[in-house]
């Protein structure tokens, strides 16, 4: 039952990873600026004009919906690596700096979720778009500093997996 327990958290663990990195890379590095190139390309280049505020309150919401699924993601991923790190025995494993990394990842993207953004909207919705532009700027910063942080956890994790392989770590020797 360990064994099986394991695996499950190890596998949770992967998956709520890969959203949570595949979400940031989809929407901030592909959609928006695809998005955002498009309407662009149509003449459009302010706030004042419609495609353009389209797809800013498009990709706002967007970005809404996503920082909850991140959060959401971070805490499976954080809870999940932990369980599976102690039902398949990682000894010797970085196991605690790959746990720091993702509370940090995590700590980032809830300051984004609950109180940047929300932050950032009322300004757009208040028109003070000086202060809105400055707020995300600051946004695209701290997502980028998620991304590099997970990109690291991965590195670790498959680094991890490729050590418990070699030194004969796996879930069949677990008890």
């Amino acid at each position: 039952m360990r064994r099986a327990s394991g695996i499950i958290c190890a596998w949770l663990y992967q998956v709520a990873l890969a959203i949570w990195l595949g979400g940031i890379v989809v929407l901030g590095a592909i959609a928006a600026p695809a998005i955002f190139g498009a309407a662009k390309d149509a003449g459009q280049h302010d706030w004042g004009q419609p495609l353009y505020r389209f797809a800013g309150v498009a990709l706002g919401e967007a970005f809404s919906r996503f920082n909850s699924l991140g959060v959401a993601s971070g805490v499976l991923a954080l809870i999940a690596g932990l369980a599976a790190a102690k039902l398949l025995d990682w000894r010797g494993m970085p196991v605690p700096i790959s746990g720091a990394l993702t509370l940090l990842a995590l700590a980032v993207m809830v300051y984004l979720t609950y109180s940047l953004y929300p932050t950032m909207m009322a300004h757009r919705e208040a028109g003070e778009m000086a202060r809105f532009d400055a707020g995300h700027q600051r946004y695209v910063q701290a997502f980028n500093v998620v991304m590099v942080l997970l990109l690291v956890v991965e590195g670790l994790a498959l680094w991890m997996a490729n050590q418990a392989r070699d030194k004969g770590y796996s879930a069949r020797s677990v008890p």
